[in-house]
Parts: structure tokens; sequence; C-alpha cells
């Protein structure tokens, strides 16, 4: 069965509270990684820990990070799971295009491959295989619904037809930009107004339609 080989990780960041409380809900095993962040309700204590596994740093995060590296099962694939202040739209996201099989049973038509990193090679699916899922927005309801929605899918595995996008850069300028809306400077933008990246969002493309 395929959620044998399943582990999911929520509460990297402090301020994501929803796929817990989903998967809780439905008594569904989870790894909630950055307990201490999430009980100050703030992203992190001191350093991203998104962006701290296969660090050499000792920040609260990164020594924490080497905690859940030997916590974490190798032989099972991660699923991560976010919510965020702008998108109340779920997508999948891979750092690996082998994971993009996966990732299209999971019942979410969008799946986004970050060839340009911004946790430069340091996130949780960099360090193990797997997929990052955004399921909404902190304080939607919607967003508790995907999360159940993808363990009913895996459940039931099988591939849907999805859209491959492909993240090349960061949006340097404030702007008046729509996510998945291409916009008249040629880009489709991601997280638009978000600010966790030092950046107004992320630029991407249509490479692939499956």
């Amino acid at each position: 069965m395929i959620m044998n080989k399943i582990q999911f990780v929520t509460g990297l960041h402090g301020d994501e509270k929803l796929p817990i409380i989903a998967l809780a809900s439905i008594n569904e095993e989870q790894v909630v990684a950055n307990t201490l962040a999430l009980a100050k309700n703030v992203r992190f204590i001191e350093k991203d820990l998104n962006a701290s596994f296969g660090t050499s740093g000792m920040s609260y995060e990164e020594r924490l990070a080497k905690k859940l590296v030997r916590r974490l099962d190798k032989n099972k694939l991660v699923i991560d799971l976010h919510t965020n202040q702008s998108m109340n739209e779920a997508f999948v996201i891979v750092v690996d295009k082998k994971m993009i099989p996966f990732a299209s049973t999971l019942g979410i038509p969008k799946i986004v491959f970050m060839k340009y990193n911004i946790k430069k090679g340091y996130s949780l699916i960099d360090y193990f295989a797997g997929v990052s899922v955004e399921v909404g927005k902190h304080f939607s309801f919607k967003s508790i619904k995907n999360t159940i929605r993808i363990v009913s899918n895996l459940n039931k595995p099988s591939v849907k037809r999805v859209t491959l996008y492909e993240v090349f850069g960061k949006i340097d300028k404030q702007g008046k930009y729509k996510n998945f809306i291409k916009c008249r400077e040629g880009f489709i933008p991601l997280f638009a107004g978000k600010n966790s990246y030092n950046c107004y969002g992320l630029k991407a493309r249509i490479i692939k339609q499956l």
C-alpha cells in the first residue's frame, strides 16, 4: 500500500498550523517539525528550518534539522505540507523531476518545478526524496480540505492530468500580479506579494501539460 511508503511532515514553519490540524482530524500519522516555533506562533526561532538541511551552522533550526534527518525514514517519500499568506490554490513543488510522476498522483492539477531553487539546495525535499505541497492560505478552511483530499487520493492512487510549471527567477519589482495568471511582462507569478524570500514573488512559465 502506497501510504506505508509515505511520511507526512508538517510544521516546518511555526505559523503554518492547518495541515497539522487536518491530519490530526483524520488520525493520520505526521512528523511535526518545529514545535517550538509552533508554540510561539512564529515562522522560525533563528533561521528558516526549510533552508537548514545539510548546512553546518549551529542555529536552533540547523540543530533541529540534524535531529529530523535522524528521525525521518530515508526509505519513505516525504510529503511536506505548507500554507502561505498569498495563495489559496493548492499546488505541488518538486526540486527533482523524478518526483513528477509521484506528484501527479496527489490529485492536484498544478506541479511547480523549482529550477530556480530559492532554498539553495537546503530544503527538506532537497535532502529527502519527496514533494512539498502548498495547500492554501494560512487561515482558510480550504487548506484543511485540500490536505485531507491529498490523503484520500493517496489511498486510491492514480495519475491525474497536470500542468507543469518551471520557476526560473524571482520578482524584484512590486506590481499588480495575480498568481498563476500570465502578466504583461511575460511570466507567470507565484507567491505574488510574499515577502518571506526578500522578493515580491517568483517567476514561472508553463513547460508541459501531462
